[in-house]
């Protein structure tokens, strides 16, 4: 089970699915109200998938201090995709 805390990270250069934590994105705070801090060691791609499955949004993130305002109260799925992989993490907006 995961938490909020918690990433799941995939490589795309081999098979399966390795769960480990990652420090490349950090995503605060979480939950949060409207503002959304990502601090990013690459730069990356990133979707924003309500729990319905639907992308709500796409951004580029580049490498250092990024911020995003979510305007809509609700659990959203972050993916962030990078040159080399693809990071999951979980945002709740209250």
């Amino acid at each position: 089970t995961l938490t909020m805390s918690e990433t799941i990270e995939v490589g795309m250069d081999g098979v399966g699915v390795e769960l480990i934590g990652s420090d490349l994105l950090s995503v605060y705070p979480n939950p949060a109200r409207t503002n959304v801090i990502i601090d990013a060691d690459v730069n990356a791609t990133l979707s924003i998938i309500d729990c319905t499955g639907k992308k709500m949004n796409e951004y580029t993130i580049l490498k250092g201090t990024n911020r995003i305002e979510m305007k809509e109260k609700g659990f959203y799925i972050l993916e962030f995709e990078t040159k080399d992989q693809k990071i999951i993490k979980k945002l709740l907006v209250q």
